[in-house]
């Protein structure tokens, strides 16, 4: 007697649907299955989960893999419906088929712990069926029959987990050894390539797009290169280059266009505020401003750093320029905004209709890219068409012919002061050091040295009465007396050693002639002492 052991059916969490493209539904037999009750019992204790029927079961039936009316046996079922310790105890069982079948449902589905455990099965011990196909092999560790198979007979386990973008996967498959091979070029003659071209060419351009869109994958390329931005710019130009020449190809080329990360077609179907367009836009940015850095070496140019700073010192004068020119850009902006604000659809073009066509229309009307026509009403209002000829007018003359040129006249006085140190700078020897060199600090001069400042200072004023530019000289005098003073300090510095020795030199001199003078004496005196000492031993005395 064979009773069902439970009637109340677990209810089952929503799952990750597998995508239509890698795999269908196995193939509608002529006849269903003739299955026995016990049979019955078991596949739904899988499906469902129920560990201790399954037990039970295992034990009962004479063979365990009966399959269901679309072609399933237990293990399918359990690994379908995420049942991890029913998968574990099924793969136990050395009779269990289909463990291929159950290893590329459970990485379509995304469940990594299943995946992790069917990969402990003895099958893939030594890492060889990984990089087996459906196709390639005809025993019972696929489902694959004349009827078709459950997924692509050309799909690996490690190409259907690129596909789904499951990084896990990929890492626990890369680290078993397994590998997509790079398809041969379109043209190969070898015997593989030759035999499924006369076969069935379809399904050998399908296979080929089926491996280049597991290589194109990120999750792929993250993992297998060293240099994944390279390997996708090359990966992407090899397959423009396969769109081109294999019709096939071209049919599904929106593939790689969504799968590979450089490639730039499918990017007008994006959402405007896309993470991606925003972080390129900033990435535009980033390099513009990233050559800025080349300003940081200019100066050690005696060419392109005067220039440097000019081109400094007109941004200067452009912050200036701003204040004026804001001021009559919005007030033209608004004036002519409101004059033709009521007349939108009923002018020549769309300038001065908004806030925002205002702004453009003046903007690039200073470069001379507006129309005249802006101001043109296609109704009979020409009262209101001559003020906007007449504000329109005065707008450019304004713009155009006096703050544009005030500003070049600002640019001109800049650069002509940047150009007068620039034509000093050959002028005097050993001024390139002043420029960098701070004057000496007073206390560290002698009098001769503060002397020297106060006729350098006598000097600036007396030349200064007769100098038409003052600018130009003031400038002169200032180099002058750094260059005078860090002379002198210099100088300074350089004779104190020499200074020490000289008056070293002088008291040794000083002591030889003061030795030299008593030596004189004292033999003048020993003469002295001599001749009266023979005076008085004289006979005669």
């Amino acid at each position: 007697r064979v009773r069902r052991s439970y009637t109340l059916k677990l209810e089952a969490k929503p799952k990750r649907q597998a995508l239509p493209g890698a795999v269908h539904f196995f193939g509608a037999q002529q006849s269903p299955p003739c299955l026995s009750v016990t049979e019955e019992i078991f596949l739904e204790a899988a499906e469902h989960g129920n560990i201790p029927e399954v037990r039970r079961m295992l034990e009962e039936l004479p063979h365990i893999n009966c399959v269901d009316y679309k072609g399933q046996n237990a293990l399918q079922l359990a690994v379908a419906n995420e049942h991890l310790e029913v998968a574990k105890l099924l793969l136990k069982q050395k009779e269990m088929k289909r463990i291929g079948d159950a290893l590329l449902l459970a990485i379509s589905k995304g469940y990594v712990r299943i995946v992790e455990a069917v990969l402990t099965h003895e099958s893939f011990a030594d890492g060889g069926r990984l990089a087996d196909s459906p196709a390639q092999t005809h025993d019972d560790f696929f489902s694959y029959d004349e009827n078709g198979t459950r997924f692509s007979a050309d799909i690996t386990p490690i190409i259907l987990a690129s596909h789904f973008q499951e990084y896990e996967i990929v890492h626990m498959l890369f680290v078993r050894g397994a590998r997509i091979q790079r398809p041969h070029d379109y043209l190969c003659e070898c015997g593989p390539c030759s035999e499924q071209q006369q076969r069935d060419s379809f399904s050998h351009s399908q296979s080929r797009i089926h491996a280049y869109k597991g290589l194109a994958s990120p999750a792929y390329l993250c993992l297998s290169s060293q240099d994944p931005v390279m390997e996708a710019l090359e990966l992407s130009n090899e397959l423009e280059v396969l769109a081109n020449t294999e019709k096939e190809f071209k049919v599904h080329n929106h593939l790689f266009f969504l799968t590979c990360p450089v490639q730039q077609l499918a990017r007008v179907h994006w959402m405007p505020s896309d993470p991606q367009l925003i972080s390129e836009g900033l990435y535009a940015i980033a390099v513009v401003l990233s050559f800025s850095r080349i300003a940081y070496i200019l100066p050690a140019n005696e060419r392109f750093g005067p220039l440097q700073i000019s081109l400094g010192r007109t941004v200067k004068d452009i912050f200036k320029f701003m204040v004026i020119f804001i001021t009559v850009f919005v007030a033209f902006m608004v004036g002519m905004f409101n004059l033709y604000s009521y007349y939108l659809g009923a002018k020549h073009n769309s300038a001065f209709t908004t806030v925002e066509e205002s702004f453009k229309t003046l903007f690039w009307a200073i470069f001379g890219l507006s129309e005249v026509k802006s101001v043109v009403i296609n109704i009979n209002h020409k009262f209101i068409e001559n003020i906007g000829y007449v504000l329109y007018g005065v707008y450019n003359i304004i713009m155009v012919i006096v703050l544009l040129n005030m500003l070049i006249a600002m640019f001109n006085s800049s650069f002509q002061e940047i150009e007068v140190r620039l034509k000093l700078h050959p002028s005097l020897s050993g001024l390139p050091l002043l420029f960098c060199s701070p004057p000496p600090k007073p206390s560290v001069f002698s009098a001769s040295s503060q002397t020297v400042v106060l006729l350098l200072q006598t000097r600036q004023r007396s030349a200064s009465a007769f100098q038409p530019h003052p600018k130009p000289q003031k400038i002169m005098s200032c180099l002058v007396r750094r260059f005078i003073l860090k002379a002198l300090t210099d100088k300074e510095n350089s004779e104190g050693n020499e200074g020490e020795a000289l008056k070293i030199k002088q008291d040794i001199s000083s002591l030889r002639y003061e030795l030299l003078e008593r030596r004189t004496r004292e033999q003048k005196t020993m003469s002295e002492f001599v001749q009266e000492l023979r005076e008085k031993q004289r006979p005669g005395k």
